[in-house]
């Protein structure tokens, strides 16, 4: 074993590639490989089953009398029986979507300290805002279709620029299973022991160069890497295969790891796996900080202990006492990708660029025990195989008492025929029996028809059963496929009986939902992230809108956590009647109500009550100037009257002019003689006496 301060496998694959033995990429192409050719059963059976559920169900491969392998409808086709259907798979594939729909939850950000729940409020509307961008309930719906066909589904956080919406922000995606691989020996439902993943992305040469190229040589580095893509024998190959196969031509299931369907395109295979090196666990003990640091950044906190020490020594600090910075070393294992070529080249690679320090998938394979994946429609074919038989037998009973057996003499058959022309002639169902009559022993034989009375085999009650035990199977009874009850039954036992299969199916619900959960957590650290700037958002049926700030809900990993809130048509009434309630007791005001309830007419009203208030407030404003001017007469009367009081004491000086006088005085303009004199004369003048 290598000493721990070695470990570095990044490292040592750049090595390897430097040296020009490219190994490490031919290896990490192979595990890859490897990974993706394990998982053949899985797509085997989803395709298998999106068969059934879509309507092709005589599509298994079967073998015929001569031993060849054909398909089943081709084998009944040929006996001269139709491959008759009755697709109930899907039937109920639309009631458990419908079930998913109803429940309609949006994940929120709930604070665990109540103090903090303001940011929690925020960061709520933040994702709800991006779910809507992303068209996430859609997205969801048809993600959980899938679901139930082939027990796996795997949706994408990413963030960047998309093309589609013209704009920067955190993105959803939904992966083909088809195209994706992990690690085989994988058994964790919660998919913690990941140690591989990644998924085939087949783009044109423009996105290509737009992705990974950013100067004119690795332009043309790229040219050289994909030229059999850009090559005329490609778009040759291409456009044959489409001739030949057009049916097939957007199939996933017959994809190749290596080679794209369309050799025009170029395969870029995306690889995540987890990498080891050594590292330090950091404990700065005077703060608290606990965090890790590269095997270069050693020496810088070793300094920083040193300068601690030294200055808490000149205060007369033992160093047994000094809070220093505890170093720790350990092996890291991180997510780290890698883009490939099917040649191995690296288009580009690096560590994980997420807060969240993992990779961007959110898988979930259902039910994950002992490794395996099982769907819903997989636990339900046969039965739907079942009675499409009785179906088909029902038919073939009915067609050939209809026609019945035709014994047809030899003598009859016209020249220049054979017996398998008279067959053919007559058509099917059934057989054309022929009599040798050339012998002497039979005349006077005619083409003669022979039909028998049907007899009941019990097809129909066959067909009743298969049925019922569909039902049983699936757990989606009658009642949750919304078909009416038995004459007298009761509207509780209804309801029951809908409750009851709604649990059947409660694992299905929340198994998906955990998928669903974990998207988001990455999601919110992603905005976290990236979300740099403030942003004002607002959520459909709420009339006030947010700032998320950065500064504040940027670190919020330790004091929020993703939970489920149901945002349902009952839930919301019940959040209007307690807010009318507290309306009434006078609790909150109308602008209140309005701002937290859900009603249709929330913001028209909204804006009506804020125009009235601000009309109010102007006709205030203009009173108030209006009362001001009214008060300027009275103003004017009262001075009259200190006038008159002034003439009345003409004797009394003046007191502007005495601040006057004694201003000219302080500047020796006037002595106190001239002062007391002009005094004397203004205050007279005031008076109106002069």
């Amino acid at each position: 074993m290598p000493m721990p301060g070695t470990i570095d496998t990044v490292r040592e694959a750049r090595r390897l590639e430097a040296s020009g033995a490219n190994a490490m990429n031919w290896q990490l192409l192979a595990e890859a490989a490897n990974a993706w050719e394990s998982l053949r059963t899985l797509r085997d059976n989803r395709a298998r089953c999106l068969r059934y559920m879509y309507g092709d169900q005589w599509g298994d491969e079967v073998t015929d009398r001569d031993g060849c392998r054909c398909k089943e409808k081709e084998l009944i086709a040929s006996d001269g029986n139709v491959p008759l259907t009755n697709n109930l798979i899907r039937k109920l594939v639309r009631t458990v979507v419908g079930v998913y729909r109803n429940q309609n939850k949006i994940p929120a950000c709930t604070a665990n300290d109540r103090d903090e729940q303001s940011l929690g409020d925020v960061m709520s509307v933040a994702l709800q805002v991006n779910w809507k961008n992303n068209y996430k309930k859609e997205l969801d719906a048809r993600c959980f279709e899938d679901f139930l066909a082939g027990g796996a589904v795997c949706q994408k956080e990413t963030y960047g620029w998309n093309a589609e919406r013209q704009k920067e922000d955190a993105w959803s995606y939904w992966p083909n299973i088809n195209r994706m691989f992990w690690n085989p020996d994988a058994s964790d439902p919660r998919a913690w022991d990941l140690t591989i993943i990644g998924e085939l992305h087949d783009i044109p040469f423009n996105e290509l160069c737009g992705t990974f190229a950013h100067s004119a040589a690795d332009v043309a580095k790229l040219r050289e890497i994909y030229s059999d893509c850009r090559s005329e024998k490609a778009y040759t190959e291409w456009f044959s295969k489409y001739s030949a196969q057009r049916e097939d031509y957007h199939r996933l299931d017959t994809i190749d790891f290596y080679v794209p369907y369309d050799g025009t395109l170029c395969r870029v295979i995306e690889v995540w796996r987890r990498e080891a090196k050594v590292r330090f666990h950091v404990h700065d003990t005077m703060t608290g900080e606990f965090f890790k640091c590269e095997t270069a950044d050693k020496g810088k906190y070793e300094l920083e202990n040193i300068r601690r020490i030294a200055d808490y020594a000149i205060q007369g600090i033992p160093e047994d006492e000094v809070p220093l910075i505890e170093l720790s070393m350990f092996v890291d294992e991180y997510w780290y990708f890698r883009f490939l070529s099917p040649k191995g080249d690296i288009l580009d690679e690096g560590e994980t660029p997420y807060d969240h320090k993992s990779h961007p998938y959110a898988l979930k394979l259902y039910p994950m025990v002992n490794g395996e994946v099982h769907s819903f429609v997989g636990d339900v074919i046969d039965q739907q195989r079942y009675i499409n038989r009785h179906i088909s037998l029902n038919d073939k009973l009915i067609r050939s008492a209809a026609k019945g057996v035709l014994i047809y003499p030899m003598s009859l058959i016209p020249d220049g025929k054979s017996p398998e022309d008279v067959q053919r002639d007559w058509k099917d169902p059934d057989a054309v029996m022929f009599v040798n009559d050339l012998n002497g022993r039979i005349s006077g034989m005619k083409p003669e028809q022979y039909v028998n009375k049907l007899t009941n085999i019990g097809t129909t009650e066959l067909i009743q059963m298969e049925m019922g035990l569909l039902e049983e199977i699936s757990g989606v009874n009658s009642a949750l496929q919304g078909k009416p009850g038995f004459a007298g039954q009761s509207a509780t036992l209804y309801a029951q009986q809908t409750q009851n299969s709604s649990t059947a199916i409660l694992d299905l619900l929340e198994s998906f939902e955990d998928m669903i959960l974990r998207g988001a957590e990455k999601k919110v650290k992603n905005m976290q992230q990236f979300y740099t700037k403030q942003r004002t958002m607002a959520v459909a049926g709420r009339s006030a809108t947010v700032t998320y700030d950065p500064a504040l809900c940027g670190d919020v990993d330790f004091d929020l956590s993703i939970s489920e809130m149901a945002d349902t048509p009952a839930a919301r009434m019940m959040v209007n009647d307690i807010l009318m309630q507290m309306f009434q007791l006078g609790a909150i005001n109308i602008v209140q109500l309005l701002e937290n309830g859900s009603w249709p007419f929330t913001d028209r009203l909204l804006e009506s009550i804020k125009a009235d208030q601000q009309e109010a407030m102007q006709q205030q404003m203009q009173a108030d100037q209006n009362g001001e001017i009214m008060q300027q007469p009275q103003m004017s009367n009262t001075r009259q009257q200190l006038l008159q009081q002034t003439r009345q004491n003409a004797g009394e000086p003046d007191r502007y002019a005495v601040e006057q006088a004694q201003r000219l005085m302080r500047y020796d303009i006037l002595t106190p003689h001239q002062a007391q004199q002009q005094v004397r004369q203004q205050t007279r003048k005031n008076a109106g006496l002069n």
